[in-house]
């Protein structure tokens, strides 16, 4: 495995183990969404303050964290977790979201959106559109200051970001920037990297797949560019892009096809490419220490958009 992956050799052991692990297509939702035990990762960081916050949504309410850091926070940035829009939470991210308040010094809101399958396309994109708003007008009330705001998530939650991007765009939010950590763009998963990386453990190319069907919901949404961003007609004046990539991942080519399309669109990218990190690194940054500095990187990047 090493040497077809050429992983960093610190991940070895975490990926030998999860290649032991029931494919997600094959466990229940309840095993799913409630079979992790997050202690193993270690006490999260401390940070200033985490409040709990509940924001309006069609139909109802969905919960979400602030999180904010020592001293002024420089921005607020609303963030969308990964997990196939099937699984994830606030508990599974809470300690990258941690590590990036620490490293970054901005302040976080990170959504827990409604998921697939009981709730698939457009729901968790209407969720997490209700709360980049509802982020946009109460951003004083949340931190005290007028903030330069930004989006950012990883895998599903990278194509939500991605397609919040868009969305502030249309409806006039200038954003300070967008960070897409090994974002998920093509539905129909034809990048070369599905082939050359589609039996990593953390994440096959099969697994991917059968992510985009939950989110689909047997419906063909291809072409709509909240369900892939890819599809938007234009991706001019986008906010600024951090583009985080995994060299071991099927989404490879999903992300640096995306940060070509849009620097050719004349959209401000910064593209960190991680060849020996495979998808998922930001989640394992307290066990593995290749992965929390690749993560340095990240919010380096943050840090100097903001400046």
């Amino acid at each position: 495995m090493a040497e077809y992956y050429d992983v960093e050799p610190d991940f070895l052991p975490i990926l030998q183990g999860m290649a032991e692990l029931v494919p997600p297509r094959e466990r229940s939702l309840d095993e799913l969404r409630n079979g992790t035990d997050y202690s193993i990762f270690g006490e999260p960081e401390a940070v200033h303050k985490v409040r709990e916050i509940r924001i309006p949504v069609d139909g109802g309410d969905i919960a979400a964290l602030l999180y904010l850091p020592d001293g002024d926070p420089t921005a607020l940035m609303v963030f969308y977790h990964g997990g196939g829009w099937v699984m994830g939470s606030l508990e599974s991210h809470d300690r990258g979201v941690r590590t990036m308040v620490n490293q970054t010094g901005i302040a976080v809101l990170s959504v827990d959106y409604r998921m697939a399958p009981e709730d698939p396309f457009p729901v968790p994109f209407e969720d997490c559109r209700a709360a980049l708003l509802w982020a946009r007008d109460h951003c004083a009330d949340l931190t005290g200051h007028d903030l330069p705001l930004l989006v950012g998530g990883d895998s599903a939650g990278g194509n939500l970001a991605a397609a919040m991007a868009l969305v502030a765009r249309d409806v006039g939010i200038a954003l300070a920037g967008q960070l897409l950590l090994y974002p998920a763009l093509e539905p129909h998963c034809t990048g070369e990297s599905f082939t050359t990386r589609s039996e990593c453990p953390v994440l096959t190319s099969i697994d991917m797949r059968w992510y985009w069907d939950a989110y689909r919901a047997e419906k063909d949404h291809s072409a709509d560019w909240r369900f892939a961003p890819v599809r938007a007609e234009s991706l001019e004046a986008l906010a600024p892009a951090i583009v985080a990539v995994a060299g071991i991942d099927p989404l490879r080519d999903d992300g640096l096809d995306y940060a070509a399309a849009m620097a050719r669109a004349g959209v401000p990218v910064t593209l960190l490419h991680f060849p020996r990190q495979p998808h998922g690194f930001f989640n394992f940054m307290p066990l593995v220490p290749s992965a929390a500095r690749a993560f340095e990187d990240v919010s380096a990047q943050i840090v100097r958009l903001l400046r």
